[in-house]
């Protein structure tokens, strides 16, 4: 199927678009349109800049989003560990917390085992 591989990408990765051989428009964020005349079966789109991309391949038209991931961001070194929260060890807590949905099971059951016997013993009446 032709379009995008892929909606959100990295600054500086390829975002790759299957094409069917029709000229392809690609606009940038800063507004810069960039024209491929011919393409093969696949396009490999740089990403120079963050934001939104909008690719026009004949009557296709596809967006994209380039977004900057900063190494800072995700570095956890300075990170600490420890436990947070506890569980409830008293009794009345845990009787609280159970669920209770098998008592409402065993009610129906025991109804429906009454109304199986009231029906299999009464007489036909006519």
């Amino acid at each position: 199927m032709p379009g995008l591989k892929e909606s959100n990408a990295r600054l500086g990765a390829e975002v790759y678009l299957k094409t069917v051989g029709e000229a392809v428009t690609v606009t940038q964020p800063d507004g810069v349109k960039r024209f491929f005349p011919k393409t093969g079966g696949e396009l490999a789109l740089e990403t120079p800049l963050t934001g939104v991309y909008s690719v026009a391949a004949g009557a296709l038209t596809n967006q994209f989003s380039v977004n900057a991931l900063a190494a800072d961001k995700s570095d956890l070194s300075v990170c600490a560990t420890g436990q947070w929260g506890k569980w409830s060890e008293d009794t009345e807590r845990r009787l609280v917390e159970s669920s209770v949905v098998w008592i409402f099971g065993l009610l129906a059951l025991a109804l429906l085992t009454t109304h199986l016997y009231l029906v299999a013993t009464a007489k036909g009446g006519g």
